[in-house]
């Protein structure tokens, strides 16, 4: 009887123990606008209609499609992350409910915060090179209020300087205002924000900053397309004298990464200015297009109200293209880097093409640039006046280019979303640099062929025949080769065992594109051509696909690829 008390005993503690472990295990939750199921977020029958006001730590959010309030998250207790996804036809949790038309389109927000650290916000389709302002999974819109002063945010991350978060991660994202009116913030970092990456996001239409730092370090910012931005002078018919900046920098900022993104039509003081006091540290700018813009750079130290300082800037391989005469009724002043104070700032392999700037300066060290079609239109005689020469001052081992673009299309002039800023032919040899820049957007190597190129993308000859799998694996699927590409590409794969093999072509949003393998195959090494065309013989239009690999054996790989026409 004691026995049986004991075994007992030990039974309901084990019991107790594993019920919970059990509780303590990571869970999935679905949300859906307009279900009406139980609504205790089990599956998607049973959706909850919005996020629920606590989240748990460790926990997934799946959300469809549909519109959803404004919403907060909140600092909860507990260790690992909070992860909040765009349901998708690839990736949408349990099947039990689902539905195909959940996966289409967006989940729209109306306004976001984040208070809570260790954070993940994926819409997991949509963004970057491809589908710049497209295919996104979440979206945030906000109407500003009829009023001449601080609106808010799209975003914003942390509540005050004395909040700081860490952790969080943004991507696949689309952000604008519905209103360019009255003033309304993009995304802000407030007061200590670290370790942060907000990447393949829009962040479009709004009337003040894309971006605001105030004391935020370990950032990056890439994979973005950020455009059509709005500041005002003295006469304005709704808000005069509210100027603006791309990023607009307050504070002790450090260790900032800003790369491969495409800037456009961002009007104010300069795409990344410095302004009241603080101390910019460890900057690295590379890999960028900036087209239709203000100053690219702007560190104002005046001794009273703007002390900024910036040092260890490295700013590499982008493109400045196209700046206009004026952007929103303001004269654009400068066309280089204009850093008032600051120590070892480095400007190297950039191309500035078809800008008309009043002056030309780069404050910081610099060599290797190009220069061509830089003008100035007043205050000059015979207008318009050549800005190559003043540009190329000092600058070492400089390349002045021909009238001609040198961009397969577009000049910087016309909408950067309808340009190819792919090189016709290499520039001359840039100065190489370390392994953390040796990519360009597309993750072509750079000086792989011998010439490390100037400008934000590296020449890529598409004629050139790909390799073949040279690697000993029993299954492998390659990058395809050239990417991007017009009109065709060629996806190496290799099989360890004779099987069936499938390798089909997809969009963004996992709908089938193309057939190209669908069949038994000898095991070693295959090779396959598409032309870029749909099975029913259309061609794609540009944009980012995929390509899946499926065996047998179980094998299964997903690479992306990058159509351009």
């Amino acid at each position: 009887m004691v026995l049986n008390f004991v075994r007992e005993k030990i039974l309901s503690v084990l019991f107790f123990e594993i019920l919970i472990t059990l509780q303590a295990l990571p869970a999935n939750h679905y949300i859906r606008a307009g279900a009406t199921g139980a609504n205790n977020g089990n599956n998607w029958v049973d959706a909850w209609t919005r996020l629920p006001d606590v989240l748990v730590r460790g926990d997934t959010y799946y959300v469809a499609s549909g519109t959803y309030p404004f919403y907060r998250i909140e600092e909860v207790n507990g260790s690992g992350y909070i992860v909040i996804k765009k349901a998708t036809e690839f990736d949408h949790g349990t099947d039990s409910g689902w539905v195909s038309a959940y996966g289409q389109g967006v989940a729209s927000f109306q306004g976001l915060e984040i208070l809570a650290s260790c954070v993940i916000l994926d819409g997991q389709t949509g963004g970057g090179p491809g589908n710049w302002n497209s295919g996104f999974g979440f979206e945030v819109v906000r109407t500003p209020p009829d009023n001449c002063g601080d609106n808010g945010d799209l975003l914003r991350i942390g509540a005050s300087i004395n909040d700081p978060k860490t952790n969080i991660y943004i991507s696949h994202v689309k952000f604008y205002s519905t209103s360019t009116n009255y003033p309304m913030g993009g995304i802000s970092l407030y007061g200590g924000v670290a370790n942060a990456t907000i990447s393949y996001c829009s962040i479009t239409n709004i009337f003040g900053c894309p971006f605001f730092f105030n004391s935020c370090s370990n950032v990056i910012i890439e994979y973005n397309y950020i455009a059509n931005t709005r500041s005002t002078g003295s006469v304005d018919p709704y808000c005069p004298g509210w100027h603006t900046e791309g990023i607009s920098s307050i504070g002790q900022n450090t260790n900032i990464t800003i790369r491969y993104n495409l800037w456009d039509r961002i009007a104010g003081t300069a795409i990344i200015a410095g302004i009241n006091n603080g101390t910019c540290e460890n900057w690295k700018i590379y890999g960028n297009i900036f087209a239709r813009s203000v100053t690219t750079i702007r560190y104002y130290y005046d001794g009273t109200s703007n002390r900024q300082v910036m040092n260890n800037l490295e700013f590499y391989n982008n493109d400045i293209v196209g700046i206009p005469e004026t952007i929103g009724g303001y004269g654009v002043s400068q066309g280089g880097i204009v850093i008032d104070s600051g120590n070892n700032n480095k400007v190297y392999n950039n191309i500035w093409y078809n800008n008309i700037a009043n002056s030309f300066s780069i404050d910081a060290e610099h060599g290797f640039n190009y220069f061509a079609e830089n003008r100035r239109v007043e205050g000059c005689y015979p207008q318009p006046c050549d800005m190559d020469e003043d540009a190329a001052v000092d600058d070492v081992n400089t390349q002045l280019g021909p009238d001609a673009s040198p961009f397969i299309s577009g000049d910087g002039a016309g909408d950067p979303l309808q340009a190819s800023f792919l090189l016709k032919v290499p520039t001359e040899p840039g100065l190489p640099l370390s392994a953390e820049f040796n990519k360009d957007m597309f993750g072509n190597i750079r000086g792989e062929d011998g010439v490390w190129d100037r400008g934000a993308c590296e020449y890529v000859n598409s004629s050139d025949v790909c390799d073949e799998i040279s690697e000993l694996a029993d299954f492998i699927l390659s990058q395809n080769c050239p990417n991007p590409f017009n009109p065709k590409t060629i996806i190496n794969y290799s099989i360890g065992t004779r099987g069936y093999v499938s390798l089909k072509i997809y969009d963004i949003l996992g709908r089938e594109i193309a057939i190209l393998v669908d069949g038994i195959k000898e095991a070693g090494y295959h090779k396959v051509e598409w032309n870029g065309k749909s099975s029913s013989g259309q061609q794609v239009v540009s944009g980012v696909y995929l390509y899946q690999l499926k065996t047998s054996s179980g094998f299964v790989s997903t690479k992306k690829m990058l159509v351009i026409r």
